[in-house]
């Protein structure tokens, strides 16, 4: 019981403290989080914390709307950067497998070979003939080794333009 009343008396301070500080830059307690009553609870505290932050660097509370949805958007970009990322990160690791898959010359027959080895030459279909070369095992190299690194290369572009 004793310990439950502590508990309410620091998120009692918390929340005066909280107040004090939307005072100082000339706002009143409706902004505190505390709903201009006495008692906090541990959620409006951190509300009014995380609102007097955004008071101290100048914003007013009609700027903190739309920051809020800029940052719901922006968490949904970031999120789809990192996913761009990924994938291509994924489409270049798989070339590479398919390379080594054909360089070393794996077993075709092998179903795990064989759908590496198709994939790859889809992925890789464009970049296929860019160096004509006359050894199969450097041809495989240098032009998959090429479009492994274009497909990584652009989804990291990606990302970062949308991080951005």
């Amino acid at each position: 019981m004793a310990e439950n009343t502590r508990r309410d008396e620091g998120d009692e301070a918390r929340a005066e403290g909280d107040e004090a500080r939307g005072d100082e830059h000339g706002e009143g307690k409706e902004r505190s989080g505390s709903g201009g009553k006495g008692k906090a609870t541990a959620a409006g505290a951190a509300g009014g914390a995380v609102a007097g932050r955004g008071r101290r660097r100048g914003r007013g509370a009609d700027d903190e709307a739309p920051a809020r949805r800029r940052g719901a958007a922006g968490g949904l970009l970031l999120l789809l950067a990192k996913i761009i990322a990924i994938v291509a990160a994924l489409l270049a690791a798989f070339i590479v497998l398919a390379i080594v898959f054909r360089v070393l010359g794996a077993n075709r027959e092998n179903p795990i070979v064989a759908a590496v080895v198709g994939g790859g030459d889809f992925l890789v279909g464009p970049f296929d003939s860019i160096f004509p070369l006359s050894g199969t095992r450097l041809r495989v190299i240098v032009n998959w080794g090429l479009a492994a690194l274009v497909y990584l290369i652009v989804g990291q572009l990606l990302a970062a333009l949308l991080r951005r």
